[in-house]
């Protein structure tokens, strides 16, 4: 019986610029090398979003949920600076039309949208950004179904 030695996880290459190995503090054959240091931010992230996923589910009510979907699809929030105040901006650049239809307070939302942190606004652009990806992956499923 082989003992092999079974990696967690699947190899995966990232480009990583200069600068982000330096942000990310890469150390070149050193202790933190570029997998671990990825590793470790993404864990690290997931778990910081997660933890504020529930909160942004409860202020929200299923009509705003629906306006800030709409009015974000197709927002690719790269980079990440974008995701800063980009729902509220999405928002703010609705039609008032957009909020008559849905029956969602144009105030209340901005407000809402205005009190959260910056990691909630990484949140909630992540929530969004997911629901569009899931669609597209069920419409890709059901086009070669």
């Amino acid at each position: 019986m082989s003992k092999e030695k079974k990696l967690p996880g699947a190899k995966t290459s990232v480009y990583l610029s200069d600068e982000l190995r330096r942000k990310l503090g890469v150390i070149p054959y050193g202790s933190r090398g570029a997998s671990d240091a990825v590793s470790v931010i993404a864990d690290r992230y997931y778990h910081l979003t997660s933890t504020e996923r529930s909160k942004l589910i409860a202020l929200f009510n299923e009509n705003e949920w629906e306006l800030m979907k709409a009015v974000c699809a197709g927002i690719e929030w790269k980079p990440a600076s974008n995701m800063r105040d980009g729902v509220l901006h999405c928002v703010q650049d609705a039609y008032d039309v957009e909020f008559e239809q849905m029956k969602v307070s144009r105030t209340q939302l901005e407000g809402k949208l205005r009190s959260l942190s910056v990691l909630q606004q990484f949140t909630l652009a992540e929530e969004i950004e997911s629901f569009w990806t899931q669609m597209k992956i069920e419409t890709e499923e059901a086009r070669n179904a």
